[in-house]
């Protein structure tokens, strides 16, 4: 489908840390989690950070960075374990953005971070973490597109935040418009799409469908 990156939530160990990272090695689409560590050592499980470059699109010559970083939920009762027999804790995450986020945003232009928290949750992470642009939020919250002040002291610019529920049923587009004079901040503009009987469906993607669904 074209992805960038996927973030690793707690739902997903369930499948095995050990599955999980074979499928990072076979995968094109990187697994990222900036904030599941083995509690020995406090290394990072899976790929923390990831910078991708994109065109500028409009017939621009621009290349347009894209600093993303991935983002679960607290939950004390996580209790996974590596193949050979490592504990996998889950660390503050808004601790954990502040950490990784100074360093991200010098690499890059838009920012953004994928959380599997609840809405709540991902308002005070835009509040407390200065430099995000965008949060994509894909656990415990209905489809909600809105905007968060940062609280952040020198006036940063507030933080979009998106969730478009689960099942498939919307997908969302955030289209990034470039300043055109200098020291403007870029701008985000979602939408959220619901898909409905007027897009069709894709058969190859039907075709991937209904061969999972005979395997299970």
């Amino acid at each position: 489908l074209g992805y960038a990156a996927a973030n690793v939530g707690e739902r997903d160990l369930s499948l095995g840390v050990a599955r999980l990272q074979e499928w990072t090695r076979k995968m094109p689409v990187p697994l990222l989690s900036s904030n599941l560590v083995y509690q020995d050592s406090g290394d990072p499980v899976f790929q923390r950070i990831l910078v991708k470059t994109f065109p500028a699109g409009g017939g621009s010559k621009k290349k347009l960075r894209v600093g993303i970083l991935g983002l679960a939920r607290m939950n004390a009762g996580l209790a996974a374990t590596s193949a050979d027999g490592r504990n996998i804790v889950t660390v503050d995450p808004v601790t954990t953005a502040k950490s990784v986020v100074t360093e991200l945003r010098k690499k890059s232009d838009v920012l953004v971070a994928l959380v599997t928290m609840n809405l709540e949750e991902a308002k005070d992470l835009a509040r407390q973490v200065p430099g995000i642009d965008l949060c994509l939020g894909g656990f415990g919250a209905l489809e909600s597109s809105l905007e968060v002040p940062s609280q952040a002291a020198g006036g940063s610019p507030p933080v979009r935040i998106v969730y478009i529920g689960n099942q498939g049923k919307k997908v969302a587009e955030t289209r990034v418009l470039l300043p055109t004079a200098a020291q403007t901040p870029i701008q985000l503009v979602s939408n959220v799409i619901a898909l409905g009987t007027q897009v069709p469906d894709d058969p190859a993607i039907m075709d991937l469908v209904e061969k999972n669904r005979m395997a299970i």
